[in-house]
């Protein structure tokens, strides 16, 4: 889980991949966004092909008209020339999933028992249990790109459980209990809300006049009505995580959450933390908040998926005018994905022109073992105009954890020169508690003199950053311009 900078430091370049069909959806011409691939495998226009658990294929047409799948939040109902890909892979932990045209994830059962298949050899017509199957990858049609973009302007939804769907909420309103009122906030208001906490569920609203709210959401539940037809009612609120209003075409892409397969069978909930140090593992509902000598971050366990053909929790970070998604890899503690907003107003120069902006939107996918990252930067002006740049840049393994024991003098990743050296052991009290440390430090530009620097100090046992201390040359000297610790910890174990 290596994301240092989800923790405590706002200005660095944490950012998460929107991948090729994001890209795309994000051209200026709002281009509707196909997917070409899901499984890490190509979608034919020609036919459908099933990829059996014993490693046999065949090719032909799916006939089920529709297919059905319980959920945690509700029994939907798909077309299934709607549908991108059936995965089964997940079955023994109840993920199985079904990836739609439009960039939905939906995960759970599927109710139906039998896929009705012809053969493109033969024309025969068989009947295919789905305990046989690992997954199926449903033929491209010339007219489902019209769907997600007929459905621009459609709000994203992203679930407790990493699923992500876009539609219409059938009221467009909902009601929070703040301090000072009950307020009812309706939907063309908001541009984002995201939920915290389980039964009394706290949403964060950022209205599009650039307020904020935040209460109690008093709104218990929401009937939704997909894009792709089916209706999904009475979802209880402890089952969203994020909701982001008319951003589908856009948003709906890159925060997809199925681009790979389910690698095997899921393991279903993680384990306690363990005492070893080697791996940390979170359920949901664990939360931290950093404390800053001004402001603070909170972040918080919101829920898990699977991404990059792993199986990943989606850790929230919302404090200092950022709201944050991260998504992090189970087993190997590293942040695959990372979804940053940031409300500060600023100047940028986007192909050659100067854009004030009001908000910026950052991605970026980092491959350590190349040490390089792809970046995405979406600044958006305060018309709503957005302006998006592409580029690679070195990559910064910032840091959620320490994953494993470390000795002193190991590099972070290793065989890289930008990693995080682990220079000593040091015992550090913060106000969360006394804790045994290793204390490392990573260089933001080791090719400059005089580079700016960040100190960092992880928790032997859990391997969390109970502090981190950011260092900068000013006046011919060195000073520690910032500083963030680790103020409270709450594991639900």
């Amino acid at each position: 889980m290596n994301t240092r900078a989800m923790l405590v430091c706002s200005c660095a370049a944490l950012l998460v991949l929107w991948g090729p069909a994001a890209d795309r959806g994000m051209a200026a011409d709002a281009t509707p966004a196909r997917i070409d691939s899901v499984f890490q495998m190509e979608r034919s226009f020609r036919e459908d092909v099933v990829h059996f658990r014993n490693k046999d294929v065949l090719r032909g047409e799916v006939l089920n008209d529709s297919i059905t799948i319980s959920t945690q939040y509700g029994q939907l109902t798909l077309p299934i020339r709607q549908c991108a890909g059936l995965s089964f892979e997940g079955a023994r932990a109840n993920t199985e999933a079904i990836v739609t045209v439009n960039f939905n994830r939906i995960t759970g059962i599927v109710t139906d028992r039998v896929i009705r298949f012809k053969i493109a050899s033969s024309g025969e017509t068989i009947q295919i249990r789905k305990e046989k199957v690992r997954f199926v990858l449903l033929k491209k049609t010339e007219g489902e790109t019209q769907l997600p973009g007929k459905a621009g302007k459609s709000d994203v939804y992203l679930m407790a459980n990493g699923d992500v769907l876009t539609g219409k909420a059938a009221d467009r309103k909902m009601a929070i209990r703040t301090d000072y009122a009950l307020v009812n906030v309706g939907f063309d208001e908001m541009k984002e809300v995201t939920m915290q906490g389980g039964d009394n569920v706290t949403a964060v609203i950022a209205k599009t006049n650039g307020d904020t709210m935040r209460g109690t959401l008093e709104t218990d539940d929401m009937t939704i009505t997909l894009d792709v037809g089916t209706k999904v009612p009475e979802i209880y609120k402890d089952k969203l995580a994020a909701i982001y209003f008319g951003q589908a075409l856009v948003l709906a892409p890159s925060i997809y959450a199925a681009k790979q397969p389910i690698a095997g069978e899921s393991t279903g909930a993680a384990a306690d933390v363990d005492p070893t140090g080697r791996k940390i593992s979170f359920v949901v509902g664990d939360s931290w908040v950093i404390s800053f000598k001004e402001s603070s971050f909170k972040v918080s366990v919101v829920g898990f998926a699977f991404l990059e053909g792993s199986k990943v929790w989606i850790v929230q970070r919302t404090g200092r005018g950022v709201s944050d998604l991260a998504w992090i890899d189970q087993e190997t503690n590293r942040c695959i994905r990372y979804d940053s907003v940031n409300k500060a107003k600023g100047k940028a120069i986007v192909s050659g022109q100067s854009i004030d902006y009001v908000e910026r939107r950052c991605a970026t996918v980092q491959d350590l073992t190349e040490n390089m990252a792809r970046i995405i930067e979406v600044y958006v002006d305060a018309a709503g105009k957005a302006y998006p740049t592409v580029y690679s840049a070195p990559a910064s393994p910032n840091t959620l954890c320490i994953p494993r024991r470390v000795e002193i003098g190991e590099r972070l990743p290793p065989k890289t020169g930008r990693g995080l050296l682990v220079m000593k052991a040091e015992r550090v009290s913060v106000p969360a508690g006394d804790f045994d440390c290793w204390v490392t430090k990573w260089v933001l530009n080791p090719e400059v003199e005089h580079s700016q620097y960040f100190v960092g100090y992880y928790d032997k046992t859990t391997g969390l950053m109970v502090k981190e201390e950011n260092w900068a040359f000013i006046r011919g000297q060195w000073e520690a311009i910032e500083t963030g610790v680790l103020q409270s910890l709450s594991l639900r174990r």
